[in-house]
């Protein structure tokens, strides 16, 4: 983290000075009261040193300049820290089912890994170049009120997934609406067809579970998620990687939790056991999203092998 950050404005420094007493205004205190006089136990603020006095002013103000720093997170973006982008469709709330979860999802990557969330995680953007170009993993979360992407809001994700490296996840939300109406066939068949618009062609494949995807970080052998409607990823390949990766499982909904902490929607059939699959997975969509498929390097082998051997 950068020092300057939390560097006291000289102005701020001559008030924190004011309000330490000088060595004579102590003296002069001590005289006029009798719990500073010799003799007594209280020889305290003259036997405190100042340096000590200074250090819980600084400290006062470092918090003050932490907290201004969290407030105005979203209005400073820093490209060492991960902020994941989250592409806005429609004019509802639909492209954001769980607005409440991003938190747990850093704090996931950063409790596993070494990589440092911003302290807004969520990005909302339009499939723009301008704003494609801050993020390297963008998600897209499906909704039955999804149509489709304009001619050149396709244009401007082929080319940033293709050009500029970036990944983009799409993710379903099934957990979130169970309504007798949603037609969740028909939603599946809509994106698969708009995922071939956008890359021209080309068509989502599933991943087999020996892909570097599921080994990232985890060693993940079944998909979580609320529902287990899918059984393995789906991804569209540009070279060696998955430029786009295709979870019709919802695994955002399995972080959503009440006020008290409690987990809302019950992850079927699997239980629990599910839900950990999907903590682990969407870790695993994260680390790859930034290392790409350094996991299937030879090097790794041996370990990933005897990984699974004790499993």
């Amino acid at each position: 983290m950068n020092s300057s950050k939390f560097q006291v404005p000289s102005s701020r420094f001559a008030k924190i000075q004011s309000v330490i007493p000088a060595k004579g205004e102590i003296q002069a205190n001590r005289n006029l009261d009798p719990c500073l006089r010799e003799g007594d136990g209280g020889k305290g603020l003259e036997q405190l040193p100042r340096f000590l006095m200074i250090c819980s002013c600084l400290l006062i103000t470092w918090n003050l300049e932490l907290g201004t720093r969290y407030s105005h997170a979203s209005e400073v973006f820093n490209p060492d820290l991960l902020r994941i982008g989250v592409l806005r469709w429609g004019h509802g709330q639909d492209y954001d089912p769980y607005p409440t979860v991003w938190r747990d999802w850093g704090k996931a990557v950063e409790s596993a890994t070494s990589i440092e969330s911003d302290p807004v995680i969520k990005d909302l953007i339009r499939p723009m170049p301008d704003e494609l170009s801050r993020h390297g993993l963008v998600l897209w979360v499906s909704g039955p009120q999804f149509q489709s992407w304009t001619s050149a809001q396709r244009v401007a994700l082929r080319n940033w997934v293709l050009l500029g490296g970036g990944m983009l996840l799409v993710i379903g939300s099934e957990g979130l609406k169970a309504l007798p109406d949603r037609n969740e066939e028909a939603e599946h068949a809509r994106l698969r067809w708009e995922m071939e618009q956008i890359f021209e062609g080309k068509r989502l494949e599933p991943i087999p579970f020996n892909h570097a995807v599921f080994r990232a970080f985890y060693l993940v052998k079944q998909l979580g998620g609320v529902l287990q409607r899918g059984r393995t990823l789906e991804g569209i390949k540009i070279g060696e990687r998955y430029g786009v990766i295709y979870c019709r499982n919802d695994l955002l909904g399995t972080l959503l939790r009440d006020r008290e902490g409690r987990y809302l929607l019950s992850c079927y059939p699997g239980g629990e056991n599910q839900r950990k699959e999907s903590f682990k997975l969407l870790v695993n969509l994260v680390v790859y999203s930034l290392t790409g498929t350094y996991k299937q390097d030879a090097i790794h082998s041996p370990f990933i092998e005897q990984k699974l051997r004790r499993q």
